[in-house]
């Protein structure tokens, strides 16, 4: 089977640095049909040294006629770079319809489920109120969800595809990562966002951070690891290198994947991190104001793939946490 044509945005990033890791480690005679999107030489220069066959090409999420072209030549369409980027979105569609067909998996986030009114800076849903969603029995609520939900005018461009036209030659899936933890494999960005800024937050502080809600506020999350694996059996499927072990994979309407493999609580991980920090003697315990997450979801991925999520978030995964932000604000020395 000839290797597909792949196109990427945000290859440098977290998600997309450890998938693209992924999918070379899988498939390594790839790497001469990828193009990466960047934004700046100083942005590419590491990938370029560690996968030397990639072709890129310079631009931004504004460089629309480049995405277009770009989506155009392609036969899978990975994009990372944004989940709240309209014209970019556009500018792929633009590019497959004009194509002759492809695959566009794009990423999105489970914020998508969160009351529209924390975006507006109001008080969340009372707890009574709150709603678990998963992308099976409630995959057409989510696919309907208005425009005040984070993410979705881009998620509507992408799900427009097959929405406007049922027989397009053209797939997409929509893959919505929770918390994401562990060390990328990627040439450059390598941390997540959330947990470390937490951990930021805590070492800024020298104290505790108390979470609004109490020890109710929780959120879903999946180790970037198996979130790849995700991926790339998306992109197996879409390029007809592997069957994989599930149903099969729904695509358009039905692409949507939640991807978890557990619950943590917040103020428990802030707790964690708290403690943590005062046995690497990097911070001391205090009780501040902090930030909240609400709701939960589950996913369909295991069921119609075979992709089962193996790495649990644990209280291990703090002490190294700690240990990266503390370096980088030079609290304590690197190795």
């Amino acid at each position: 089977m000839a290797p597909p044509k792949i196109f990427i945005t945000g290859a440098t990033g977290y998600v997309g640095g450890d998938v693209l890791h992924t999918l070379l480690q899988s498939h390594p005679t790839w790497e001469t049909n990828i193009t990466c999107l960047y934004r700046t030489p100083s942005s590419i220069n590491k990938l370029t040294t560690t996968y030397p066959a990639i072709k890129t090409i310079q631009g931004t999420l504004e460089s629309t006629q480049i995405l277009e072209d770009e989506a155009a030549k392609a036969d899978i369409v990975l994009h990372f770079a944004s989940s709240d980027h309209v014209p970019a979105a556009e500018a792929i569609k633009a590019g497959l319809l004009k194509g002759q067909g492809g695959t566009w998996i794009h990423t999105s986030g489970t914020d998508l489920l969160l009351n529209p009114k924390l975006l507006k800076g109001e008080k969340d849903v009372e707890p009574k109120e709150i709603k678990v969603f998963d992308d099976w029995e409630h995959l057409d609520e989510v696919i309907s969800f208005p425009a005040e939900h984070s993410h979705r005018p881009v998620d509507k461009v992408v799900l427009s595809i097959s929405g406007s036209n049922p027989d397009t030659n053209i797939k997409t899936a929509i893959v919505c990562p929770p918390t994401i933890f562990g060390h990328g494999r990627g040439t450059s960005s390598q941390r997540s966002a959330q947990i470390p800024g937490l951990a930021a937050l805590t070492l800024d502080l020298g104290a505790e951070v108390r979470i609004p809600g109490g020890d109710k506020a929780f959120w879903n999350n999946i180790h970037i690891f198996d979130l790849s694996r995700l991926y790339l059996m998306l992109i197996d499927a879409a390029a007809g290198a592997s069957g994989g072990e599930g149903k099969g994979t729904s695509w358009g309407q039905k692409g949507y994947y939640f991807a978890e493999n557990g619950v943590h609580y917040w103020q428990e991980v802030a707790t964690w991190i708290a403690d943590e920090a005062k046995v690497q003697g990097v911070s001391t315990q205090g009780k501040v104001q902090g930030v909240t997450g609400s709701d939960k979801e589950v996913f369909r991925a295991e069921e119609l793939l075979g992709w089962k999520p193996t790495i649990k978030w644990s209280r291990e995964e703090v002490v190294d946490i700690v240990r990266v932000e503390a370096e980088r604000k030079g609290l304590v020395k690197g190795n």
